[in-house]
């Protein structure tokens, strides 16, 4: 009877302890998770999106980096609201392609990574050779937040099997 309920408390904690570290894509307004990814998949990743100022489309290209990520290089092709010259970053370093499209090559940390899911941003996560469009797993105008945690198997179970990717 006691390895019963030893093995009972076992199960529980496997089950409600948070010890499978995941990449996570949540609703920034309501912590809500709605992906959760294993992080050998996620290890390099972009987000492609359209500047919803000067409609020019921007490519960031990320890496997980310890507990969060590392933006290494951005591509655009004209400066806009919001759009880095590299000044703001110390090891930034522009370059510029054949047809006037500027590479940021960057060394950026960050803990949480936010995209507002704009109306015209149509922003799409790539990695491996998958696209995922943030505009489908999250309404317009809400923050996704991207982030590296630790989940429980309930919660990663929760998030439902269809939203978490391998």
């Amino acid at each position: 009877m006691k390895k019963f309920f030893g093995l009972l408390i076992l199960l529980i904690l496997l089950i409600f302890l948070p010890i499978f570290k995941r990449f996570t894509i949540a609703n920034g307004a309501t912590g809500d998770l709605v992906l959760t990814g294993s992080l050998k998949d996620f290890q390099e990743f972009n987000v492609d999106f359209t500047h919803s100022v000067n409609k020019t489309p921007v490519k960031e290209f990320y890496k997980i980096k310890g507990q969060g990520f590392n933006l290494y290089k951005a591509e655009f092709s004209s400066y806009g609201a919001g759009m880095s010259d590299g000044a703001d970053f110390l090891q930034g370093q522009i370059y510029y392609g054949e047809n006037n499209e500027i590479y940021l090559s960057l060394d950026k940390d960050f803990d949480i990574i936010t995209y507002y899911v704009g109306t015209v941003a149509d922003h799409r996560l790539t990695y491996k050779d998958k696209t995922l469009h943030l505009n489908q797993l999250l309404k317009a105008q809400s923050p996704a937040q991207l982030a590296i945690k630790r989940l429980s198997l309930y919660q990663i179970l929760k998030t439902g099997l269809r939203k978490t990717y391998k």
